[in-house]
């Protein structure tokens, strides 16, 4: 046997062992997956004599992608170089090929990235033309329903004219937004028979993780990408998949056998995660599912303690009973039930609350916070909403492209730079007429008619930081530039914030060269970020994610708050019919949240809870109904009137 893959299990072995042709690997949760994708990557290199330069594995995160490449290099050794495997993002590998071959159909290579917070800016102001109700809310929905609109390719004229004007707008700017990475590259390989095969001779072998989530874009970019080779090997769990928000289309999945008849199909069963109680919970609960494909779960662990099931009576109950029951673990009541002698003791960051909305964090966040308790919520967008990290953000955009007038709009448009409302709007209006830089006029802005003189003055502020950057940014490594803008953008802070630093932290890797050929990579890895990967510095604390946000992470202890009807199922709207695909898609969520736990899971519900703005009471969720009574520990509730009092009957853990 090969000693590299002496650990693996037998089924792991022979998964990495299939090279050529389709392959489906259905990996049950916590079965080791990720292990297995590395291995496999190892072994084409070291046993099967593949050229590096011509696997390509592609995962849904940045942070996946590096520690895959991180731990096959740790496996090959100082002897193999694994720097020409490209692993990445779907959306990686497009804006790489884009900036290759993206002339060929119209697109410039000097395209960036629409942010977070500029797409939903942009939005908005769209919004205004077509629809009665333009506010943030209702362009967070506008920005769900484009992603659901783009999830496949269709020709421009059969897009609604919502989204005719929002790609107008996006190539004016010279933007494209995730979806348009796919579509774009799918076109491409379509359209261009000299790329394709181009793309074909790089990448004879290709994996996939997460195949349960892909759209029906990326299916085809898949199929485009392996070509005549065909062998594509694709890892996922139908149970798993739960991006249909995002257009992703489970029947991918479970039609692979279709697509691709003489494919291998191999299992991973053995769950290494969770202890055996909570397997066998999960499994009752997603054996309701009929679009699935079965299979075993085998639990490695012991079986430990039942799953705590308990009904309060309103969402601030629940989490002041959560918080408290917290602190109960950390503080040592009921501590010998949850790990042995042996065992290390238990951190704040072990402990997780998922749950189905965001709206749900700020009271938790505060009963936690009440009893001292450290809290770190995890939004999967904290590097967009930190305002001074999205003003350094955009003067990068500018110093990678001085044609980014988005960039330079969103500065003069932000407070802090803001000339005024109809200074800036006058400002940015006269740059089109001129066919003019935005940057360049902010060098001389009192040849623009009508700007007052102290309107002028904020403007050439910007104009001088602009091109004092573009001066340093060749003797500067990007570490240092970023330091540097920290300061020079917001004199007289003594101190920058941790989000600042973090911020200029993840910019390390980057900092071997100058800071104005670095600055495009590190923006790439920003903006290529999804939900959940944050750079945000991992702090120790609690944790408070959605159920969507905790997908691929795992913790000693989960909380699953606000399992109750018409909000896990998620319906908020009462006149809507119930789908069945739809309840299977959330009850695969709940099976998600279910096995992110290890040794401990603790389920909750309110009898009555306000959700924007109105009172549900529809009751405990079907899915904890589903659980077998016999993986179930369900505890008394006490009254609202006790819980009110019992934060004051403990002092909190930092009030020595």
């Amino acid at each position: 046997m090969t000693d590299f893959l002496k650990t693996l299990n037998a089924e792991q072995r022979a998964a990495v062992r299939i090279v050529n042709g389709p392959v489906l690997i259905i990996a049950g949760a916590g079965t080791g997956k990720t292990r297995t994708l590395v291995h496999r990557l190892a072994y084409c290199v070291r046993q099967a004599s593949i050229e590096p330069r011509n696997l390509l594995a592609l995962t849904f995160t940045v942070k996946a992608a590096e520690e895959m490449r991180e731990r096959a290099q740790a496996l090959c050794g100082e002897g193999i170089d694994l720097r020409s495997v490209t692993v990445g993002t779907f959306h990686s590998l497009c804006f790489d090929l884009l900036k290759q071959h993206g002339d060929l159909i119209g697109v410039p290579n000097d395209f960036s990235i629409i942010s977070p917070v500029e797409q939903v800016n942009l939005i908005t102001q769209l919004a205004g033309s077509f629809f009665s109700d333009s506010s943030s809310p209702a362009a967070q929905r506008l920005c769900r329903q484009l992603c659901i609109e783009k999830s496949m390719p269709c020709p421009a004229e059969q897009l609604t004219p919502f989204c005719r004007a929002y790609q107008s707008e996006l190539a004016r700017r010279v933007l494209l937004d995730f979806d348009d990475l796919i579509l774009k590259t799918v076109e491409l390989l379509q359209d261009h028979p000299a790329a394709a095969a181009a793309v074909h001779d790089r990448f004879t072998h290709v994996s996939v993780d997460e195949y349960q989530d892909v759209s029906r874009a990326q299916y085809l970019l898949l199929r485009l990408l392996c070509g005549r080779h065909a062998n594509l090997c694709a890892v996922g769990d139908a149970d798993q998949a739960i991006y249909a928000f995002r257009g992703a289309q489970v029947e991918n999945f479970l039609n692979f056998q279709i697509d691709f008849p003489d494919a291998r199909v191999c299992y991973l069963s053995e769950n290494y995660r969770s202890q055996a109680v909570i397997l066998d919970a999960a499994r009752h609960v997603i054996r309701h599912n009929k679009k699935r494909i079965e299979k075993e779960l085998i639990p490695v662990r012991p079986a430990g303690a039942k799953i705590h099931v308990v009904e309060l009576d309103d969402e601030q109950a629940e989490a002041d009973w959560i918080a408290a029951e917290i602190a109960s673990l950390l503080g040592g009541i009921g501590f010998d039930s949850m790990r042995s002698g042996d065992e290390p003791a238990m951190s704040f960051s072990d402990i997780a609350i998922l749950y189905r909305l965001r709206q749900h964090s700020g009271t938790l966040f505060k009963a936690l916070s009440r009893r001292g308790i450290p809290v770190a919520e995890h939004t999967g967008t904290w590097l967009f909403e930190n305002r001074r990290v999205q003003i350094l953000l955009d003067l990068l955009e500018i110093l990678v492209n001085p044609a980014n007038d988005s960039a330079a709009a969103d500065l003069l448009r932000c407070g802090h730079f803001s000339p005024g409302e109809r200074s800036a709007e006058r400002l940015i209006a006269e740059a089109g007429r001129r066919g003019a830089e935005l940057v360049q006029l902010c060098r001389t802005p009192e040849s623009v008619p009508g700007l007052q003189q102290r309107a002028c003055e904020r403007i050439r502020i910007l104009g001088a930081l602009i091109e004092d950057m573009q001066d340093r940014s060749p003797g500067m490594p990007l570490y240092q530039l970023i330091n540097w803008l920290g300061n020079a953008a917001f004199p007289g802070q003594l101190e920058p914030d941790d989000d600042m630093l973090a911020f200029a932290t993840a910019a390390l890797p980057f900092s071997q060269g100058p800071a104005a050929q670095a600055a495009a990579d590190f923006l790439k890895k920003i903006y290529l970020m999804r939900e959940g990967e944050t750079i945000a510095p991992l702090q120790e604390a609690v944790r408070l994610m959605t159920a969507h946000g905790a997908k691929g992470l795992e913790f000693p202890v989960v909380f699953i708050a606000g399992a109750e009807e018409d909000l896990f199922p998620c319906r908020l709207d009462a006149r809507e019919e119930e789908d069945e695909a739809r309840v299977e898609e959330e009850r695969r969520l709940f099976y998600v949240a279910m096995t992110r736990a290890r040794e401990r899971l603790y389920i909750t519900s309110a009898r009555s809870r306000f959700v924007f703005g109105r009172c549900l009471t529809a009751g405990p969720s079907r899915f904890v109904a589903e659980i077998s009574e016999g993986c179930v520990h369900r505890l008394a509730a006490p009254s609202s009137r006790r819980a009110d009092k019992k934060p004051s009957q403990q002092l909190p853990l930092f009030d020595f």
